[in-house]
């Protein structure tokens, strides 16, 4: 009997055994699964399943990324071999006691792919279209409307084939993605002698433009910057740039005063064309007078030969004048000023946008050929008790305000009525003539400078 209880449990040890001898034991975990009592073809069919990845991603330079599909380029995975080399290691007849231990491995499988292509599809892929690595490739500085720049395609070049071996390695060693610039896929075309002439001369150009010079004019701005500033950089005959005796770029003062004839042109109203809203609210253009801003255009260009020389970089300023309005820019009348319509004969003051006097007028006899011009002026002098001599007359006013030349605002107190077409047959010697409580009021309203629109 005991002998055949021997038998039985031998028997049983040893078929348990064969059992195992294509199996891997109890306790044995590979890459996290469970692989008692399975084959090698079962835990690699398994595995393979779990850890086959579909697509393979690229990302260039720039973090642009993209995909291969990595069943168009014949990619294959096994984990077979690593598999039968464990299952080489195990002893089925250690079977019982594998029960009580633990065993864990990690395989990495055998990949492998087409390499014709994964070739072809690599070179197809966009990142491809980049400029590639060329050591003949060389930085040269070109003028734009913007001003000088550098173009400098020596840097982060793509080299091609390290790119394609760089991805054919990745994919073997199982990776799913790559950065092809941490894989050093990318690289600069060496410094040569002359390329640093182009790097120096580029950090002179810089220099010049990098000088900012913001001019205000109110709500309105004039922006000296590159497009401006490369064109003070002196150039000879043959376009070659210009130095002076310590090596630095010479500026040429005749671009510089462009500059400021320029910024002149569109802000200096001076004898210009001024839009003006009536009182009657019409858009109007009155044309020349002795009213408006008028910059300093030579003291303009030595302030930013100045600024320049001195190294400063950046600024903003309002420039000097000439002559000045009571606004700064292109709308340079404000809101306080003596509106006169020539051909309704009325006279309006406003003051800080309010109307505080409106009153009728006779304006210069237009039968004698004395109209009052259509200008944009102002009051230049204010006098009491004064007499105005003329070639036929001698005429005393209580108040006599100057605006054109000879022409003025006064009291008129010969006069019964003004308005309407008086002027155009019994009108001035081309002064404003206005009732004498009018006259009155307006010359205590007016300051010195005030500004006057006459229109017709």
């Amino acid at each position: 009997m005991l002998a055949l209880i021997v038998i039985s449990v031998v028997g049983f040890y040893f078929s348990m055994a064969n059992y195992y001898s294509d199996k891997f034991l109890c306790g044995t975990w590979i890459n996290g699964i469970y692989c008692t009592g399975l084959t090698v073809e079962e835990v690699e069919s398994r595995l393979v399943s779990e850890n086959s990845a579909e697509y393979f991603a690229v990302t260039d330079y720039e973090g642009n990324t993209e995909q291969i599909c990595l069943s168009d380029v014949g990619y294959y995975i096994s984990y077979g071999e690593e598999l039968r080399n464990i299952m080489h290691t195990q002893n089925p007849l250690s079977w019982l006691g594998s029960y009580f231990t633990r065993r864990t491995y990690d395989v990495v499988p055998v990949c492998s792919v087409s390499e014709n292509a994964l070739r072809e599809t690599v070179y197809e892929m966009e990142f491809m279209s980049a400029m590639q690595y060329d050591e003949t490739l060389h930085p040269y500085i070109v003028r734009t409307r913007e001003g000088y720049a550098l173009v400098d395609e020596t840097k982060h070049l793509l080299c091609p084939e390290e790119a394609y071996h760089a991805i054919y390695e990745e994919i073997r060693n199982h990776g799913d993605s790559i950065s092809l610039n941490e894989a050093g896929c990318y690289r600069d075309v060496p410094i040569t002698d002359d390329m640093q002439e182009v790097y120096d001369l580029w950090a002179s150009i810089e220099d010049v433009q990098d000088f900012r010079v913001t001019y205000m004019f109110g709500e309105e701005e004039f922006v000296i910057d590159s497009s401006e500033t490369s064109s003070w950089i002196m150039t000879d005959e043959n376009g070659r740039f210009v130095y002076d005796s310590s090596g630095d770029l010479m500026i040429s003062e005749e671009e510089v005063a462009k500059t400021v004839n320029e910024m002149s042109e569109i802000f200096s109203t001076l004898g210009g064309t001024h839009r003006f809203f009536t009182t009657d609210g019409e858009w109007i253009e009155v044309s020349g007078g002795t009213y408006g801003n008028d910059i300093d255009e030579a003291a303009e260009i030595n302030n930013l030969l100045t600024l320049y020389r001195s190294g400063m970089r950046a600024c903003r300023r309002t420039p000097q004048y000439e002559e000045q309005g009571a606004e700064p820019g292109r709308d340079d009348l404000g809101d306080t000023y003596v509106e006169v319509d020539m051909g309704e004969q009325k006279l309006y003051y406003y003051e800080e946008g309010q109307l505080l006097l409106e009153t009728d007028i006779v304006t210069g006899n237009q039968a004698r050929g004395w109209d009052t011009p259509s200008v944009v002026c102002y009051v230049y002098s204010k006098q009491r008790n004064r007499i105005l001599r003329g070639a036929t007359y001698a005429t005393f006013v209580y108040y006599w305000m100057p605006i054109y030349g000879n022409i003025g605002f006064h009291d008129a107190t010969w006069r019964r009525s003004f308005g309407d077409d008086i002027y155009t047959y019994d009108g001035s010697h081309g002064c404003v003539n206005m009732p004498k409580e009018a006259a009155a009021a307006l010359y205590d309203y007016v300051e010195i400078g005030t500004p006057v629109i006459l229109y017709n």
